[in-house]
């Protein structure tokens, strides 16, 4: 890979090649089950998207730039591309399984308030019942579900 590009194959080629490294470091973090880490690879992660749809819409748009591109180039493309699909799809699975298990443990906390608004609970005292609740304000919660 060039350190410069030089035509729209060359760009396309480096961004592709940046989006599957920027997305390989979210997927490692999210594995590591570091997801607030995520926020600092969001605005470059954002900028190469955008990047890389001007690019491939420039080339859509005028198919020569493709069809005049070395073949080794062409090559070159045609891998990223099948590598840059499979990281989306490990990406995808990587940040479902980071939902799912957000939401399973908010609903467990909420389970687990609810309970103790119930009565399910001891107090601090060891009252249980509506001892326990004596006190005791409704907790108000809110849920950001984005990631």
């Amino acid at each position: 890979m060039k350190t410069t590009p030089n035509t729209p194959v060359d760009t396309l080629i480096f961004l592709t090649a940046s989006l599957i490294d920027i997305m390989s470091r979210e997927i490692d973090l999210l594995k590591n089950m570091q997801p607030q880490e995520i926020r600092e690879l969001q605005g470059e992660k954002a900028d190469l998207a955008r990047a890389y749809e001007t690019c491939m819409n420039r080339i859509k748009s005028d198919p020569s730039i493709l069809a005049s591109a070395p073949k080794q180039l062409k090559q070159q493309l045609k891998e990223l591309t099948a590598r840059f699909q499979m990281v989306l799809v490990e990406n995808e699975r990587a940040l479902r399984a980071v939902k799912s298990v957000s939401e399973r443990l908010l609903t467990v906390i909420v389970n687990a308030v609810a309970e103790k608004q119930n009565g399910a609970a001891y107090s601090a005292t060891g009252a249980m019942g509506a001892a326990a609740l004596a006190g005791n304000r409704p907790l108000a919660m809110s849920l950001n579900e984005r990631l």
